[in-house]
């Protein structure tokens, strides 16, 4: 009996140790398997506070708030610019309709003129035939009277092509105050690039 307890005894204690070392082995091995994950979960959040900490930092801050500043700036400008051009766009449009309609004012005064003057040549040459062919003294009188009426017609003709000049004048100096602006140069550089293009 004796070798029988010391058998029990000596296979108890190696299964014991057995199982201890089993146990023991799948301890460490289960460990190492928790630490593995415990280091990967620890990386990642490292990345994450240090890619933070560069979002966070006031100098990157101060950086993407002047870069947003700029950004601002520059759409404030292009905005400026868009509506500055529609404007000068629609200025050109009115100079160049009212150029257009002291054009034909003086196209019509022209025409008016002309025919004015031949109508009072017609008229004097008539005269100077009935003088030649020697009318009476009140045919003379009315001739005289006629000659004060057409050089008042010619002042009033006179005149109103003074007037003319003038707006023309007015009109040509605010075109070339249009065209040598900062816009103007630009805008009537476009009209230019796009009459080229046309012809």
């Amino acid at each position: 009996m004796k070798k029988k307890t010391i058998v029990s005894i000596f296979i108890t204690i190696a299964i014991s140790t057995a199982t201890f070392y089993g146990g023991l082995y799948y301890g460490v091995v289960k460990t190492e398997s928790v630490f593995d994950e415990l280091l990967k979960e620890f990386r990642d959040i490292s990345d994450k506070v240090h890619t933070f900490a560069e979002v966070s930092d006031p100098k990157t801050v101060r950086l993407y708030v002047s870069e947003l500043h700029r950004i601002l700036d520059d759409i404030t400008f292009l905005n400026n610019l868009v509506r500055s051009g529609q404007l000068a766009d629609e200025s050109l449009n009115i100079f160049g309709s009212k150029l257009d309609d002291i054009n034909d004012n003086v196209s019509s005064l022209r025409t008016e003129l002309y025919k004015e003057i031949e109508s009072l040549r017609l008229s004097l040459t008539v005269k100077m035939d009935d003088r030649v062919y020697g009318l009476k003294e009140d045919v003379i009188t009315n001739r005289k009277h006629d000659r004060s009426n057409v050089i008042s017609k010619f002042g009033d003709v006179n005149s109103k092509l003074d007037l003319l000049q003038r707006k023309l004048d007015e009109v040509n100096t605010d075109m070339k105050d249009v065209k040598d602006s900062k816009y103007g140069k630009k805008i009537f550089k476009q009209l230019q690039e796009k009459k080229n293009g046309k012809g």
